[in-house]
């Protein structure tokens, strides 16, 4: 299990004479899907686990997109052509793997801009899908006024459930997620990756949040995290070590973050028939970073005179890029 130490987890790992080594696979497939993923993560390295946790990573995801669709494979398929990613409410239940507490109540799907076509040519042909609302007809609706780096959202339903496909405003499809309204909904889903921004927050069920207004659409919300017990907070006080710098704080709303950075955890959900550099695209290496802003945390070694920060998200070109490629950083911070 996870040891919280500092500002990051490590975790214990069993040693060779350990009798978790010695128990049979049927049962360690068994034990695998009993896990919490910080768990699974610590044991990934583990070489007499690693298959069947690659095994259960990869039937969580597709029992995500059953969800939605009666072809999961053939989905996963069309998110990795056009790299695209699932985020929000559908990620969160997908890595704390709290099947019983609490379940999405739809599926936010967000689409590079120059594939989002490809996305809903594929997505308007599955089994009974309709569209029931599309941004680009009506000057309203969910997530409008609460999110940004996007163009167009379109609702689709399906015989299974609601997809929300976003279409970002780049070529990354990360560029909406730091204008969520939480920490906790900036995860994703990508293909064959899980992304992980503020792992230390999310797995302690806390929620740093930037909307606090009576917006209709943000009560709700706050209540629907609040239920399967999420702490929701308006500020980084109370959450940050005040007895070191601010910027060791993943969450510090001064400190530039950037997806797939030192404090994101990424984990990867292998395929055994997945080459990344068969699907590799010259453009596509594009990932979102960004700062949070808002009120400083209090700390004394703070920027003197300063109390909030400005808000910031632009593009750039990591080392390492995370959407369908072989990122297995596992580093929660």
């Amino acid at each position: 299990m996870p040891v919280l130490d500092g500002s990051t987890w490590s975790y214990t790992f069993f040693p060779k004479t350990h009798a978790v080594h010695r128990l049979p696979n049927e049962l360690k497939s068994r034990i695998v899907h009993f896990c919490d993923m910080p768990t699974l993560v610590g044991l990934l390295h583990d070489a007499d686990w690693k298959d069947f946790i690659d095994i259960e990573l990869t039937l969580s995801l597709l029992k995500v997109l059953a969800k939605i669709t009666d072809r999961p494979t053939s989905f996963r398929q069309m998110m990795r052509l056009t790299q695209s990613i699932i985020t929000g409410s559908t990620a969160l239940h997908y890595i704390l793997r709290q099947p019983s507490q609490w379940q999405p109540s739809d599926t936010i799907l967000v689409v590079p801009v120059h594939h989002f076509q490809t996305a809903m040519t594929f997505i308007t042909e599955l089994s009974g899908a309709h569209v029931i609302f599309d941004s680009a007809d009506e000057a309203a609706g969910p997530y409008l006024p609460l999110t940004k780096g996007y163009t167009r959202l379109v609702q689709v339903q399906t015989l299974h459930g609601t997809i929300a496909a976003m279409q970002s405003n780049s070529r990354s499809p990360f560029s909406p997620l730091p204008s969520y309204w939480g920490t906790h909904v900036m995860n994703a889903l990508t293909s064959d990756t899980f992304v992980c921004p503020y792992p230390k927050l999310t797995y302690h069920h806390q929620a740093l949040v930037r909307y606090r207004h009576n917006h209709p659409n943000i009560r709700p919300l706050e209540h629907k995290y609040q239920a399967p017990g999420f702490a929701v907070f308006t500020s980084t006080r109370g959450l940050a070590d005040l007895s070191v710098s601010c910027h060791h704080f993943s969450a510090c709303s001064r400190r530039d973050r950037y997806f797939g950075d030192d404090e994101t955890l990424t984990v990867p959900i292998r395929d055994a028939t997945y080459n990344p550099a068969e699907w590799a695209e010259p453009d596509a290496e594009f990932t979102t970073a960004w700062r949070l802003g808002g009120r400083a945390c209090g700390n004394r070694w703070c920027f003197l005179h300063c109390s909030s920060a400005s808000s910031t998200v632009r593009l750039l070109r990591p080392d390492g890029y995370l959407v369908g490629g072989s990122n297995t950083t596992a580093v929660i911070g």
